[in-house]
């Protein structure tokens, strides 16, 4: 009896460890089962994440590639003004030298323009200066010409006045004859 009462026994333990086994079982399925729910959310909160991380880098690289496209057209176009702009400074340059050269030309021409004005002015001067001269100089042979003929006509009022002089010494002594010879 006693062992029948130890098989019951062990019959109730071992339908009680069954119990306890399905039990563990049904609470290990259950816990695999809310993991594998939670794995899914998970894995579900990923895929979303990698979804949203890889549609941002896309619409990062979109970006990029708009605004590096943007900032080549920016340059190509900095580039060509800076081109355009350095061609006309290079233009200016050419029509500042060409200026300074003809400024010169016209600074050599002006002083030539000068000298010249200033020997005509020398020769006017000298002209002037000649025409006084001759003026002078014909004043002079005038002067000369008078005082000549005034010289003569001195000499010959000289002469004439000793020729009258002597004339009338000689008249004299005759007058003289005849004073001193009346009777």
């Amino acid at each position: 009896m006693k062992s029948v009462m130890e098989l019951l026994k062990l019959s109730k333990l071992r339908l009680q460890l069954q119990s306890l086994i399905t039990e563990v079982r049904d609470l290990r399925v259950s816990y695999l089962q809310n993991d594998n729910a939670l794995l899914e959310m998970k894995q579900k909160e990923l895929k979303g994440t990698l979804n949203n991380l890889l549609q941002s880098r896309e619409n990062f690289v979109h970006d990029y590639q708009e605004s590096n496209s943007q900032m080549k057209h920016s340059i190509k176009t900095k580039d060509k003004m800076i081109f355009v702009l350095s061609e006309k400074i290079n233009s200016h340059l050419l029509l500042f030298d060409l200026i300074e050269k003809e400024a010169f030309n016209i600074k050599q021409i002006v002083d030539k323009v000068q000298t010249l004005v200033s020997h005509k002015e020398e020769i006017e001067n000298i002209s002037d200066l000649r025409n006084k001269l001759e003026s002078s100089e014909a004043g002079l042979r005038k002067k000369d010409r008078v005082i000549s003929e005034l010289k003569a006509n001195l000499d010959a009022a000289k002469l004439s006045h000793n020729n009258q002089v002597q004339i009338e010494d000689i008249s004299l002594p005759t007058w003289n004859c005849y004073m001193y010879r009346i009777p």
